[in-house]
């Protein structure tokens, strides 16, 4: 069953399991490795990027969508070293049809724990048995050699049905404390998040076995509004709000049509339990445009960040965690007008529209990436060619001390600052160089429109990520789609 936990977001309630079968298609074989983190695909300890294209072309197909995958080494991510993956690759369930959205969303684990990490991939407007735009979900599964074209597929499980739109958004993590991943997905046609987890019992007694091991993705539970109405959007992001050792879910939501104005957007932070329920969730009512999780302050509990796009210019909202849940009360807003933020704040800059969470300078307090795509750059003010900046942590939180930006006219980024690049539409923080430093990466959906670009930037350790140092601008020849409509930068997994 599912439980209804939010009349919209205030009535909360428990979560009761769903079980049954596993994902379709089944994990691969597992060994007793430790398991890699997350976008780890090849297990060598290099953090690896994967790439949304949800418009991409696939033959004929338009918005068919398909993911590229480039892998880190030392010296940052290795163009000599790609793949594609599209629902028309051999082994990957499915068949690419316009509209598809396949690369919509992306979350990364090792699931099977093989010391490989696995990538899940969302194409929430695909059609299946349920109806038109009822959504999968894919899971490509990690090797010594990356990512292979074995992958599992699963539509929605429970009361599936049209216009669902099952993986809009996804997200991992480990809700029971058992080592073991989860994977959220979002269901916004009907105001839904449900969840697969990870169990070898469980997995085995449901036949969610392939030869040579007993370890697979089973289903979990689910939760939605009081009634079946769909949202126009809805986010998820895990982690450990509340410092107990069990990572929490954070679901957003924005809902235009919702008959309550105050209710129309939010989130709320479910704890993780150890028996896996979800309880007592707390809602903050709040624009959410954006959504992170980290530890900003160095106290084990983490902080939710979310990204607004009022007022001017937009701003940054942290939401500190506590034993006790995250408090409004305490909340700390960061725009390009506060103090110590180079630049100022102007109507339309997005600041915030993309936001990423990592430790850039290895003092053990999580910073900030936030993406600006529609700032004006340079003398002649490019509009909408955008920039990156990078917050950064302390024992007071998130402030705007010593913040950095980059942008395509700095020293150090290749290419150059062109209207309507947006530059910072997505950003990601983590280590493609495994020196313990998140690296910063940027997405430009409008490098050379339609085909997009990303640029990785190498952490400079202490001193953040300026003077840049190492830079390297990836573009669709790297992949071989150079016209197929990659958007590049528009989808990165973080």
């Amino acid at each position: 069953m599912r439980s209804r936990v939010f009349a919209r977001a205030t009535a909360l309630a428990a979560v009761t399991a769903l079980g049954g079968l596993g994902l379709a298609g089944l994990a691969p074989s597992a060994s007793a490795a430790a398991p890699a983190k997350a976008y780890d695909f090849n297990g060598d300890g290099y953090a690896d990027l994967a790439i949304g294209s949800p418009n991409g072309k696939v033959g004929s197909k338009a918005g068919a969508g398909f993911v590229s995958v480039v892998y880190g080494s030392a010296a940052g991510l290795n163009t000599g070293k790609k793949k594609v993956f599209t629902q028309n690759s051999a082994g990957v369930p499915g068949a690419a049809e316009a509209g598809d959205h396949f690369g919509h969303s992306l979350a990364s684990a090792d699931f099977d724990r093989d010391g490989y990490a696995d990538l899940a991939v969302g194409a929430p407007d695909e059609d299946t048995a349920d109806g038109a735009n009822a959504g999968t979900v894919t899971i490509l599964w990690g090797t010594r050699s990356g990512l292979t074209n074995r992958a599992t597929a699963s539509g929605e499980f429970g009361q599936a049905g049209a216009g669902h739109r099952w993986g809009e958004s996804l997200a991992v993590g480990d809700i029971e404390r058992d080592r073991s991943p989860e994977l959220f997905i979002t269901v916004p046609g009907v105001s839904s998040f449900k969840w697969y987890y990870f169990n070898e019992t469980a997995a085995a007694s449901a036949g969610a076995v392939r030869p040579g091991g007993a370890k697979g993705l089973v289903r979990g539970g689910g939760v939605s509004a009081q009634s079946p109405q769909d949202v126009n959007s809805s986010w998820v992001a895990s982690g450990d709000v509340t410092g107990d050792g069990y990572d929490d879910l954070v679901y957003a939501w924005n809902d235009a049509d919702w008959h309550v104005p105050a209710e129309r957007r939010g989130f709320v932070v479910f704890p993780g339990t150890a028996g896996g329920d979800l309880l007592n969730g707390r809602a903050v009512l709040t624009e959410v445009r954006s959504l992170a999780v980290g530890d900003f302050n160095g106290d084990r509990a983490r902080d939710v960040a979310v990204g607004q796009g009022s007022p001017k210019g937009g701003r940054v909202v942290v939401f500190p965690g506590s034993a006790t849940n995250v408090d409004p009360a305490t909340k700390t807003s960061i725009d390009l007008d506060t103090p110590g933020v180079p630049g100022v704040a102007v109507a339309g800059d997005g600041f915030g529209s993309g936001i990423a969470a990592g430790d850039v300078n290895k003092d053990g307090k999580a910073d900030l990436a936030v993406g600006v795509p529609y700032a004006q750059v340079g003398g002649k003010k490019v509009v909408n060619a955008g920039r990156a900046y990078v917050l950064f942590g302390s024992a007071k939180g998130l402030t705007g001390t010593g913040a950095q930006t980059v942008s395509q006219n700095i020293a150090g980024v290749p290419d150059g600052a062109e209207r309507n690049d947006n530059f910072g539409y997505q950003v990601t923080l983590l280590d493609h160089t495994r020196d313990g430093y998140a690296d910063l990466v940027v997405g430009a959906p409008g490098e050379n429109s339609p085909n997009g670009a990303v640029t990785f930037i190498k952490s400079r350790g202490a001193r953040g990520v300026l003077p840049v140092a190492g830079a390297k601008a990836i573009g669709t020849g790297t992949f071989g789609v150079t016209g197929k409509n990659a958007q590049l930068g528009r989808l990165l997994g973080r």
